[in-house]
């Protein structure tokens, strides 16, 4: 049962930063100014509407905040991610 739950919150949390963070070729946020892409701003505010208390709430609030340097968005949603996974 451990190995299934361990495996579980693998595959979750690479969902998880796929939504947050876009992969290569299909990213949230412009890599040059780090801005958060109208239409991924949209999802995620429905997002926040629908499941207001969830864990990855917390994260897309975050994202907010570090709009600006995609970099730094990248680097500390990596840490509030393992960070909240651990609570799971």
């Amino acid at each position: 049962m451990i190995v299934i739950k361990k495996a579980a919150k693998e595959l979750f949390s690479i969902y998880q930063r796929g939504y947050l963070i876009g992969l290569d070729n299909t990213p949230v946020a412009e890599y040059s100014d780090g801005m958060i892409y109208s239409e991924n701003k949209e999802n995620f505010k429905r997002y926040l509407d629908y499941y207001p208390n969830s864990p990855t709430s917390k994260l897309i609030k975050l994202l907010f905040e570090l709009e600006g340097d995609y970099e730094v968005m990248g680097e500390e949603m990596d840490k509030a991610q393992r960070k909240s996974l651990q609570k799971l």
